[in-house]
């Protein structure tokens, strides 16, 4: 398959995530390897995207902004301490 665009790439990948929630183990390793031979993408790349889509960490904002030393909502207690 030739060249995707990253909004190809993007929406190929989420319509592969709700197979993938669903697959055995083997199955999930065709899915990432299904991915890969198209896009050209790591294994290691696909699985660090799918994981920082469906984790519950919070993103780099809600964590802290230190050049303006404002906290994120998940130490707001703490600051003020």
């Amino acid at each position: 398959m030739g060249e995707m665009d990253m909004h190809s790439r993007n929406q190929y990948l989420k319509a592969l995530v709700g197979k993938y929630l669903k697959a055995s183990k083997k199955g999930k390793g065709e899915l990432l390897d299904e991915y890969c031979r198209n896009t050209g993408h790591s294994r290691k790349h696909v699985i660090g995207r799918y994981r920082s889509w469906h984790s519950q960490s919070p993103g780099p904002a809600e964590w802290c902004v230190r050049s303006s030393g404002i906290w994120g909502s998940r130490f707001q207690g703490l600051a003020s301490s």
